[in-house]
């Protein structure tokens, strides 16, 4: 029962051998408000959840978000040896399976047989190179847009972009298709961004991205106030990808409650939001920025709902 969830997720179970797959596999219940992964830590087994409940706080200010059951967690750091890259705490009990790192090595990770690899293979660099494709055209349109405004220079630089992946886009059809987009924020923006580098990209790829978002925004010679906010962080973004001691200097935003009806509010209205001990009391941490305008833009929205908005620059590594 438990391979023939885990297939329905995606996972190839077909050429599993139970018996030896489940060796020392156990299945515990995480308590609410216990931490099952924290980042930073080596990997000593791979998780599957087998209900909702869990919630990933990944490291470098990407939004936190639930998690999905019967997906196994911790999989690629172990396949890598990597340490974890998120926090993921119980936000109710969740029962879950636990998977030694060496079992899961030697009789989870290796499902496929030679020939289906060799077929599949192929498959997997098309669909991501895709995927890359989609994701980084996405961007650059929100980009060009992020200030409700689509120069024919913008529209012909992104064009040629697409030509370079076989596209034959005419100005007009890749106007339209850019227009035909959603409408995007500043915070959507960004997230597409922190997205794309949660995929770990190779860090040529990433630093190519950046320097098409740069020229985007400068091609039609003129730099709006909303492209100058948003460039500046996600400039800070891809150098804290590239340059794990590029010396960045982050700014955090805490939401600060005043009284027990605002500490209620921000459980209700945003329990994603950590809350943490300050020397004051507590605060719940809004998000961490690479940009003093950006996380002022921020804290300002947080304002105009009355809440307390703080701003604190620490040197840390990205």
């Amino acid at each position: 029962r438990v391979l023939v969830r885990l297939a329905q997720s995606g996972h190839k179970t077909i050429n599993l051998d139970p018996d030896l797959a489940f060796t020392d596999v156990r299945l515990t219940t995480l308590k609410k408000d216990q931490t099952l992964i924290t980042a930073g830590a080596p990997p000593g087994f791979v998780y599957v959840p087998m209900g909702e409940g869990l919630l990933m706080t990944p490291l470098g200010g990407y939004q936190a978000h639930a998690v999905k059951p019967w997906i196994p967690l911790g999989n690629t750091r172990v396949i890598r040896g990597d340490v974890q890259e998120a926090t993921i705490t119980a936000q109710k009990p969740v029962k879950l399976l636990m998977i030694p790192k060496e079992i899961y090595l030697r009789y989870w990770h290796d499902t496929y047989t030679i020939e289906e690899f060799s077929v599949l293979l192929p498959q997997l660099y098309l669909e991501e190179e895709m995927r890359a494709f989609e994701q980084t055209l996405e961007i650059l349109r929100q980009v060009a847009m992020i200030d409700q405004v689509l120069d024919d220079a913008e529209v012909e630089f992104i064009q040629k972009f697409t030509h370079a992946y076989g596209f034959d886009y005419s100005v007009d059809e890749m106007r339209e298709r850019l227009l035909q987009g959603k409408k995007t924020d500043f915070v959507t923006l960004r997230q597409s961004v922190l997205d794309y580098l949660a995929l770990e990209p190779a860090h040529l790829q990433a630093a190519r991205l950046k320097d098409l978002l740069n020229v985007l925004v400068k091609i039609d010679e003129t730099i709006s106030d909303e492209e100058a906010l948003i460039l500046a962080e996600l400039n800070g973004l891809f150098a804290g990808y590239l340059d794990e001691e590029a010396g960045i200097i982050p700014f955090t935003v805490w939401l600060v409650p005043q009284n027990e009806e605002q500490d209620q509010a921000l459980a209700s209205l945003m329990p994603a939001l950590p809350k943490q001990e300050t020397s004051g009391g507590f605060a719940y941490l809004a998000g961490t920025y690479y940009s003093k305008d950006y996380a002022e833009m921020i804290s300002e929205r947080y304002r105009s709902l009355h809440f307390f908005a703080t701003i604190d620059q620490e040197e840390a590594g990205i």
